[in-house]
């Protein structure tokens, strides 16, 4: 039987979570600024909506909500990934967690010997 460093397993997936933390962090920060750029667009629909003389080919309260909608969606991409780092960042500190205790269970062995 091989010899398994459970404390050097347990920081290293200690590590893994971090990371992940710092991943779903980030990625609910990209969410959130995509969800204030959606709100930007639609006040600037809403304006526009009572000003038919500027509207043209691009810039009409129909294109502005389309974009809108393509703000939202990527948002939403985003919290998504957000999620699954924070998923992600759980399993490790549980499997941390594990290998602590396992660690400190060889340790006692090792003391009674």
């Amino acid at each position: 039987m091989t010899y398994t460093d459970h404390a050097a397993q347990a920081r290293s997936y200690q590590s893994t979570a971090a990371a992940a933390t710092r991943k779903a962090a980030r990625e609910a920060a990209a969410a959130a600024e995509h969800y204030a750029t959606a709100a930007s667009v639609r006040r600037n629909a809403a304006w526009l909506a009572g000003r038919p003389e500027l509207w043209g080919a691009d810039f009409n309260p129909a294109e502005l909500e389309a974009r809108v909608a393509a703000w939202v969606k990527l948002g939403d991409i985003y919290l998504r990934a957000s999620w699954a780092a924070d998923d992600s960042a759980a399993f490790y500190r549980g499997l941390a967690g594990q290998y602590r205790e396992m660690a400190a269970r060889r340790a006692a062995s090792m003391a009674a010997l």
